[in-house]
C-alpha cells in the first residue's frame, strides 16, 4: 500500500497515517514529496544490515528497476565512538568506483541474484556527533531516499526513529519510508 504524507509541525502525518501503519495488513510506503517533481532518477538507500534496511533495499531495487533511476546504497559502517572523535572532519564518503562484489551485494539481499541492477556503494561511517546519511541526502545528488522501519514505535504520533526523524525533516530530498509488514517477511 502506497500512502502520501502531509507534514504536521514537526511530525509526518495524523491520526489516519497513524491507524494505517499500525493496522495495514500488508507492506506499507509512506512518501514525503521533495522540491523535485517524480520521476526520481536517483535514489539513496541507507543500509545498516537490518531486516528493515534490506525491505527498503528491495524496493528501492524495484522502483529503479522500473524508471531506470541509478541507485546508491550507503552501507553505514559502525566504528568504535573514540574513533569517530579521533577522525577528520573533512573525511569524505567513501564510494566503489569498480562497483560492488558479489558477496557483498548478496550480503545485502538475495534480490541481487535475480536482476542485473548494480548500485554504488557508498561507505558511510557512523559518527555519534553527526549525521552521516541525512549529510548525503542534503548533497543535491538523490531525489529519494528510501529508508526501513519497524512500526512498534507508534503510541502517540508516528515516531520512525530519530535518523529517519532527521530525514523527514530535511526539506531538499523526497523520503518513502517503508513499513513492513512483519509477519509477511521472507525469514531469509
Amino acid at each position: 500500500l502506497f500512502i502520501g504524507a502531509s507534514r504536521r509541525g514537526d511530525s509526518l502525518g495524523g491520526p489516519i497515517l497513524e491507524a494505517l501503519v499500525r493496522d495495514t495488513p500488508c507492506h506499507l510506503a509512506v512518501v514525503k514529496a521533495g522540491p523535485g517533481s517524480q520521476p526520481y532518477r536517483s535514489v539513496l538507500v541507507p543500509f545498516d544490515g537490518g531486516v528493515f534496511a534490506r525491505v527498503a533495499v528491495e524496493f528501492a531495487v524495484r522502483y529503479c528497476e522500473a524508471t531506470g533511476a541509478e541507485l546508491t546504497i550507503a552501507l553505514l559502517i559502525e566504528r568504535m565512538p573514540q574513533a569517530a572523535r579521533l577522525a577528520s572532519e573533512d573525511a569524505a564518503p567513501v564510494v566503489d568506483e569498480l562497483g560492488p562484489p558479489e558477496a557483498e551485494l548478496e550480503r545485502v539481499s538475495r534480490i541481487f541474484r535475480a536482476v542485473e541492477l548494480r548500485p554504488t556503494i557508498l561507505r558511510l561511517t557512523y559518527d555519534p556527533q553527526s549525521d552521516a546519511v541525512n549529510d548525503e541526502a542534503s548533497s543535491d545528488r538523490y531525489d529519494l531516499v528510501v529508508i526501513g522501519a519497524e512500526n512498534r514505535a507508534i503510541r502517540h504520533r508516528l515516531f520512525f526513529g530519530y535518523s529517519s526523524e532527521r530525514l523527514l525533516n530535511n526539506d531538499k530530498v523526497a523520503v518513502a519510508i517503508i513499513v513492513p509488514k512483519v509477519a509477511r517477511l521472507d525469514p531469509a
